[in-house]
């Protein structure tokens, strides 16, 4: 399976595949898929757009779905600044996506996914596996660690990550993603400045 999510906190998207026999087949199938809808080789289907656009409203809504729920969320958005109708907003911009912004920001922030330059890539995988995965994600120029399990504990992020600032004010509306056979909408609204 493959997922994608937005961190607007740290500034970061994420793309994961899971359960994949071949890992680096699987990315680089998910790669050849992104950049044939970034270079429009590959059309958007209005189907799919749709869909993508009504999971992340079910998502929104399945995330309230408890009168707890519902007064957590209404509390972390008093504690973050966020406006009360948050969630309207949310849902009318969702609402707005169209193909155009979709591309746009598959390309401008799911191709950097895949890009060496700008991607960091974590792999778990069984001990057995990670002499030939590793082997196969060798690059001129790509920083390749592998851990074992023992000292995954005491892992620090790399020092690209904990330099990072934290992100101005923005609301996540859709993120743009493409995985083995599916496709996934992403777009970014930035918040009202005070």
């Amino acid at each position: 399976g493959a997922g994608a999510r937005a961190d607007p906190a740290n500034r970061l998207v994420h793309f994961s595949l899971y359960r994949a026999g071949d890992p680096v087949r699987a990315l680089k199938a998910a790669k050849t898929i992104v950049d044939d809808y970034a270079a429009a080789t590959t059309t958007i289907d209005d189907l799919d757009l749709d869909n993508a656009k009504g999971s992340l409203a079910s998502g929104l809504v399945e995330a309230e779905k408890t009168k707890s729920q519902a007064l957590a969320a209404s509390w972390r958005r008093a504690l973050l600044g966020l406006p009360a109708d948050r969630d309207k907003r949310f849902l009318d911009a969702i609402a707005h996506v169209d193909k155009p912004r979709t591309l746009a920001a598959l390309r401008r922030y799911v191709v950097p996914l895949f890009a060496d330059d700008t991607a960091i890539t974590a792999l778990a995988c069984p001990p057995g596996k990670i002499a030939n995965i590793a082997d196969d994600f060798r690059k001129p120029n790509v920083q390749l660690e592998t851990y074992a399990d023992d000292v995954l504990d005491a892992f620090k992020p790399p020092a690209a990550l904990r330099r990072r600032k934290p992100a101005p004010r923005a609301t996540v509306v859709a993120v743009a993603a493409a995985a083995a056979a599916a496709l996934a909408a992403v777009v970014v609204l930035r918040g009202a400045k005070k």
